[in-house]
């Protein structure tokens, strides 16, 4: 097990696998794994009895759905939205996308790549694809695993 600590305060304490999946906050989430979570401002866009979709700040024509039934968020409310690298998919042209942006550069790392867009209000976008790319993109439409995707509150605190 291990603990994360905050200037002398418990965070979080869960087997490294427990805080990489389920953070209990956003330290927790931008502490653990590498590359790190993306962490993306948003607004709760509607909210139903199978979850929340939020609108990403300063991203035209996002919606993402993530599964929080009984969350107690409502529309209008300001969250941060998490994905890890590995949890978006690169879309093919004519496919739904849930985001769509511009790439800044990419790294090769063998036979895995980091895709890397632009500063969106909240911060870079990274994005982890698995396989050789054939060229280097300039942009890229991506699908989130809602699934395992996280939501924070203002104070940081997850929503399960």
């Amino acid at each position: 097990r291990i603990v994360v600590l905050r200037g002398g305060r418990i965070e979080q304490v869960g087997t490294p696998m427990e805080l990489f999946t389920a953070p209990d906050n956003l330290f927790v989430a931008g502490f653990i794994g590498s590359p790190r979570m993306n962490l993306l401002a948003a607004k709760v866009a509607a909210v139903d009895d199978t979850g929340v979709a939020v609108a990403l700040d300063g991203v035209a024509e996002s919606r993402i759905r993530v599964p929080r039934p009984n969350s107690g968020l409502k529309a209008g409310d300001a969250v941060t939205l998490g994905v890890r690298p590995e949890h978006f998919t690169l879309c093919e042209e004519g496919e739904p996308a849930d985001i769509a942006t511009a790439v800044e550069f990419v790294e090769h790392l063998g036979s895995t790549a980091l895709m890397h867009a632009p500063a969106f209000p909240s911060g870079s976008l990274v994005v982890e694809h698995h396989g050789i790319l054939s060229r280097d993109p300039e942009r890229m439409r991506l699908s989130v695993d809602a699934e395992n995707a996280h939501l924070f509150v203002g104070d940081g605190r997850a929503i399960r």
